[in-house]
């Protein structure tokens, strides 16, 4: 039975892995600053890769993309050969490492490895809700604030399908084809759910009823989920601009669930905010 170790950064979450090393956003309090970051995986080394205000680093091959308030950046593992690619914001990069999509004039922009942009979708999505990509990088997800509705776009036939009210963050099973999103409910709170497939519609609730959960994402061998438990306002005396949360980790075998930590941090518009290695022994946070 494997052992998920938690590992504690002063971040506002590990976002990446790639290889030994961990991309993430670091938040320095003293100066007031916020800095996409690199560390080795075991937290030594640590060094900035961008200018305060940059942040969601994520890796693109061997280069890491991030953001700044307007623009998409682009730098090696070393933190050199920064490069500013285009305006837009909230890069998300596919499965298969060939193409990545962010925020734009337009609405979203699809560009490849070149950083041509390849593809201009005319939508009006809310910037707030990260981009996701389907199995197989043939859609994109994006939330639209006036419906209050999730929708699918088909990069290959331009069509647009609706996924669900009140739906964020749909992330593809690495080894089948079910999906985990969150899900806002009639009482204000968030739920997990899991289904079998797009076909096949029917919704599985991986949370607790009443709790806040949030932020879930699959382990790579696609066993397990983990999710953010924010603790109710009466429950957190700490003074700070994250929320305090638990860790919970699901079974999708068993159905076991299990609080791994209680001092995770939660902070609005960024995912993911939990994150597996790449062999499932550890949880970044």
């Amino acid at each position: 039975m494997k052992k998920y170790l938690l590992v504690f950064w002063f971040t506002l979450g590990a976002v990446g892995f790639a290889q030994t090393k961990i991309i993430y956003t670091a938040v320095d309090y003293v100066n007031n600053e916020v800095r996409a970051a690199i560390c080795d995986a075991d937290g030594s080394n640590k060094y900035d890769l961008g200018f305060n205000r940059t942040y969601l680093p994520v890796w693109f091959g061997d280069n890491i993309l991030f953001n700044s308030d307007t623009y998409i950046w682009q730098c090696d593992s070393t933190g050199e050969n920064l490069k500013q690619l285009s305006p837009g914001y909230r890069v998300s990069v596919s499965h298969n490492q060939k193409k990545y999509a962010f925020y734009s004039s337009p609405g979203i922009s699809i560009a490849d490895t070149s950083h041509k942009v390849i593809k201009e979708i005319l939508i009006d999505p809310w910037e707030d809700v990260s981009i996701t990509w389907s199995k197989d990088d043939s859609k994109i997800s994006y939330f639209n604030n006036s419906t209050k509705k999730l929708f699918l776009f088909d990069l290959a036939t331009d069509s647009v399908m609706t996924f669900g009210d009140f739906a964020f963050h749909p992330l593809w099973n690495p080894t089948d084809n079910s999906i985990l999103f969150n899900q806002k409910n009639e009482k204000e709170l968030f739920d997990v759910f899991t289904i079998d497939s797009l076909d096949s519609p029917d919704k599985k609730m991986i949370s607790t009823p009443g709790e806040m959960a949030v932020v879930p994402v699959w382990s790579n061998d696609g066993q397990k989920i983990a999710y953010l438990s924010i603790h109710s306002a009466e429950d957190d005396s700490a003074v700070s601009d994250m929320l305090k949360s638990d860790i919970i980790l699901y079974d999708k075998l068993t159905g076991e669930k299990k609080i791994l930590a209680d001092n995770a941090g939660f902070t609005d518009q960024a995912f993911p905010q939990v994150t597996f290695d790449a062999n499932d022994e550890y949880i970044y946070y």
